[in-house]
């Protein structure tokens, strides 16, 4: 890195816990790059376990978010455009079934 006031981090860097030291969906969906479908907003999807999915309106799912970079140095005092939801419930459920089963 030969500037000083980025830093990076990439979604296999661990702690020395062994625990990921960026979990890049939630910055995804935080920063408002995409829509973080969990099961716990999804009643309906029951007990099983399935794993978060990220959605964008324009992309779809099933792209990769493979790290962030931070600006260090730098403050802006801006208004984020959260993204528009544009997957109903049901396509919502459907689009997470599809990616865990």
């Amino acid at each position: 890195n030969n500037f000083p006031s980025i830093s990076t981090l990439h979604d296999v860097q661990l702690s020395r816990t062994r625990r990921p030291q960026i979990l890049v969906q939630t910055a995804g969906h935080v920063s408002g790059a995409c829509w973080l479908l969990k099961q716990e907003d999804y009643p309906q999807l029951g007990d099983k376990k399935h794993y978060t999915v990220c959605h964008h309106p324009v992309w779809g799912g099933w792209f990769a978010i493979r790290g962030v970079v931070i600006f260090t140095e730098i403050r802006a005092n801006i208004q984020m455009v959260e993204l528009g939801r544009v997957l109903s419930d049901k396509q919502a459920v459907e689009m997470i079934k599809l990616y865990n089963e």
